[in-house]
């Protein structure tokens, strides 16, 4: 698998946001590289029978193949059109596929169980596109002033994750 399973333009509007090897202080991910963090690296390898490595040795082609299949497909994102396509698919790398989904069926009145069902399939095909994409950025920012008032260590993020969404909507248009 490939990242022709994904469109480029969504890989690459993530990828800007999620940079190089980064092994940031109270980042819960802790070291990542291309937003992959080390255990994904490591769980990604072993399941290829690849010996494990420090995630700073991750290849573009890797990162790729990883996000298709660890978060492209497991969001739905394959399943929804473009904009929504991009900000489901960027949601889940940036708060978990099952988040992505939740937000999604938020944005189109459904239950929020995260899991991908015909209800749920129904009701996001209803959705306009770009009115469905941009409930999905409003569903991300209500979601990082949350899990901020959990663990306030989070706020010096806040600004960095408010660009990112920001950034979206312009792509969504």
């Amino acid at each position: 698998m490939s990242e022709s399973l994904m469109p480029k333009e969504v890989l690459d509007f993530t990828l800007r946001w999620e940079g190089g090897y980064a092994n940031v202080k109270d980042d819960p991910g802790g070291a990542t590289n291309m937003g992959i963090t080390q255990n994904t690296y490591n769980t990604w390898r072993k399941k290829k029978e690849l010996p494990l490595q420090t995630v700073k040795l991750l290849t573009h082609e890797e990162a790729a193949e990883i996000y298709a299949v660890l978060y492209w497909i497991p969001s739905h994102a394959d399943r929804v059109p473009w904009p929504m396509s991009v900000a489901v698919f960027d949601a889940g790398v940036n708060c978990g596929t099952l988040t992505a989904i939740k937000f999604l069926q938020r944005a189109a009145g459904v239950s929020d169980d995260g899991i991908w069902g015909p209800k749920t399939a129904e009701a996001v095909a209803a959705l306009d596109p770009k009115a469905g994409a941009l409930k999905v950025c409003e569903q991300r920012i209500l979601y990082y002033d949350r899990i901020i008032q959990r663990n306030p260590k989070l706020e010096k993020f806040r600004k960095g994750w408010l660009n990112r969404v920001d950034a979206l909507k312009k792509v969504i248009g």
